[in-house]
């Protein structure tokens, strides 16, 4: 109000009539600040409620963000990436064949352990002779928790699969050149030994033929020895019926009339009972 008087102090007119027309601005002024005001009341509530109409739609989003990842190499290579509900939110190939055999199995929406397990019961992925080496890698805060639920998994048991976690570097460095994280690992071991074996060999190759060069210069088994990190839960069969828990190396016999199997890595005990025929 004090403004609007300044401003028409220079003019020459009735005091009266300086006064009404200051205070006709005035009124006018406020009135447009108030409608101002209720406009962006309004538009806030609108805003408001087109957030809470989206909240569906924006915890869907959420839900296909990717937060870890789990490299699969055998006879072919995958990598799928997990949403925070451990559910697969893309699967990605990398070769022709892993693309086609990706779009028949559609792992997408899947809970990890499910997809794994559907992969590792196709034959064009893992060998239903059991000749075919697994290597899965995890990249993930809760790496111990996939682990854990990967070693769980039949077809791991069966494979005598090999299982660790590798940190972002590695994983990053592998999909620049094209490789899951753990045939890239075995790549580097490789190279190690062979300075001349080039990344499109190692991309052409199996896990079983990457182990089998590494071997040449290691002496070690090509199948591995069921190595992992974390606790794993094995089973063991015989003639009877019997089951173990263990962490041993390699395969074991229990004694009685049978033999028990047990997949894991370090040193430990294995235990089975079977019944005598």
């Amino acid at each position: 109000m004090n403004k609007i008087q300044e401003a028409f102090a220079p003019v020459t007119a009735d005091a009266a009539l300086k006064e009404k027309t200051a205070e006709f601005l005035h009124q006018k002024i406020s009135a447009r600040q108030k409608l101002f005001k209720m406009r962006m009341r309004y538009a806030a509530a609108v805003l408001v409620m087109v957030l809470m109409l989206s909240g569906g739609f924006g915890a869907r989003f959420l839900f296909w963000i990717p937060v870890s990842y789990i490299g699969l190499d055998a006879d072919g290579s995958v990598s799928l990436s997990l949403s925070r509900m451990d559910t697969v939110v893309a699967a990605e190939g990398y070769s022709e064949e892993d693309i086609q055999l990706l779009n028949t199995l559609n792992l997408t929406g899947k809970n990890y352990t499910e997809a794994i397990e559907t992969l590792l019961q196709t034959p064009e992925f893992m060998s239903e002779s059991g000749e075919s080496a697994l290597s899965v890698t995890v990249l993930s805060d809760k790496e111990e928790e996939l682990v854990a639920g990967i070693q769980g998994c039949q077809g791991y048991q069966r494979n005598s699969g090999q299982c660790t976690g590798v940190d972002s570097e590695i994983w990053e460095a592998a999909q620049e050149i094209g490789m899951p994280a753990g045939k890239y690992r075995a790549y580097q071991e490789l190279v190690s030994y062979d300075p001349t074996v080039t990344v499109e060999e190692c991309q052409n190759m199996t896990m079983r033929e990457l182990r089998e060069k590494i071997a040449e210069y290691t002496g070690e088994s090509v199948l591995g020895s069921g190595e992992h990190q974390g606790q794993g839960q094995n089973q063991g069969k015989n003639q009877g019926e019997g089951q173990g828990q263990n962490q041993g190396k390699g395969r074991q016999q229990d004694q009685g009339h049978g033999q028990g199997q047990g997949q894991g890595s370090g040193n430990g005990k294995g235990r089975g009972n079977g019944a005598e025929r």
